[in-house]
């Protein structure tokens, strides 16, 4: 889904009056109130460099794309560090809802081709019956991360489609410690894969979650817990359901 812009409308008025007054405070005024353009940056360096080289990489495999800029907010919300989600998300309480989600990148590709753009975020996931279906369809594929073929909440697990995704995994922090609340990571993105590369889309999309996952467990304290892989080797989904 595309990103929300703020669109602004002026009487004619209005305008008129601006021009008149940057007419008589001069030119110097005018400039120091044109925001820059947004910088162009490498995969491996938007939103503080949450992305590792493997996912640097498959984003700009999907997208075609070597740079891209980064997005300060996703609709209302601030774009925030993975520190600062980290202290945030620790701090949950084990009882009562937690924050919904804290947004921890948020980007579009620069090339002329594509508009593509991804959000990452996180959230406390309080899991129910049947909320991890352990099998692919026509639409999801789902990965067994860690390789241990353990279906548990205690094991990551990772679902997703060509446009979304998202990966869940224990770490007993905060609301974390209640036994059925995992901590997930989600991605949104619009326009991500160039025609003829919506294959390639889900085990990306893993990819990307994987490496915003891992950093934001090491800044939870819960790296060891989470049985996150210290890196992705080779990425199958699982068999379709029977």
């Amino acid at each position: 889904m595309p990103f929300p812009m703020r669109q602004y409308r002026r009487s004619l008025p209005s305008v008129a009056l601006a021009l008149a007054l940057s007419a008589c405070s001069g030119s110097s005024e005018g400039t120091e109130d044109t925001p820059s353009p947004p910088q162009a940056l490498p995969a491996t360096a938007i939103c503080g460099g949450v992305l590792n080289t493997a996912a640097g990489d498959a984003l700009e495999g999907l997208t075609s794309s070597s740079t891209y800029s980064e997005i300060d907010e996703v609709g209302s919300e601030d774009v925030v560090t993975v520190a600062a989600a980290a202290a945030e998300l620790k701090a949950s309480p084990r009882t009562g809802k937690p924050k919904t989600r804290a947004y921890l990148c948020a980007a579009q590709a620069e090339d002329e081709h594509t508009s593509g753009s991804i959000q990452l975020s996180a959230r406390w996931v309080e899991l129910r019956p049947g909320d991890q279906d352990w099998a692919s369809d026509d639409h999801w594929s789902v990965y067994d991360v860690s390789g241990a073929g353990k279906k548990t909440t205690r094991y990551p697990y990772a679902s997703a489609s060509s446009l979304s995704g998202r990966l869940e995994f224990h770490c007993p922090k905060g609301a974390g410690e209640n036994e059925d609340t995992v901590l997930g990571v989600d991605m949104m993105s619009f326009r991500l894969a160039r025609s003829g590369r919506e294959e390639q889309a889900p085990e990306a999309i893993v990819r990307l979650m994987y490496s915003v996952a891992v950093k934001l467990a090491t800044d939870m304290g819960c790296l060891e817990e989470s049985r996150l892989p210290r890196t992705l080797g080779e990425l199958n989904p699982l068999p379709l359901a029977k």
